[in-house]
């Protein structure tokens, strides 16, 4: 997965690109988690825009849009059915599972940016 993101970052920068006025920050980070479980996210920032992310769970790739948070980013997946939400906040981080019915469940805790 670690080939993939960038990858799929360059690729949704490209169309941004020509409409931005100011350059897009984008990167890939490495979370350490509870249980030894390690999650990539790739952040596409535009310019005047919400954030986008891209994490790898599950051996698939869930791109998501930034919403609503107390404190923090949340991002919650494009495919709304999935259910799955990324929550950071500086350098840590928590992935969870937002059921209908408020049967919310943490798939991944304490996660630590590795490397920053």
């Amino acid at each position: 997965m670690t080939r993939s993101l960038p990858l799929l970052l360059a690729a949704l920068a490209t169309p941004w690109a020509a409409v931005a006025e100011a350059p897009l920050v984008a990167l890939s980070i490495n979370y350490a988690c509870a249980g030894g479980a390690v999650l990539e996210v790739a952040y596409l920032n535009p310019a005047g825009s919400a954030s986008l992310a891209v994490v790898g769970w599950g051996g698939r790739l869930v791109p998501m849009q930034e919403g609503p948070a107390a404190s923090g980013a949340r991002y919650v997946a494009v495919d709304a059915a999935s259910g799955l939400v990324w929550h950071s906040k500086g350098n840590e981080g928590a992935l969870f599972h937002e059921a209908a019915g408020g049967d919310d469940s943490t798939l991944l805790s304490d996660c630590v940016a590795v490397g920053r």
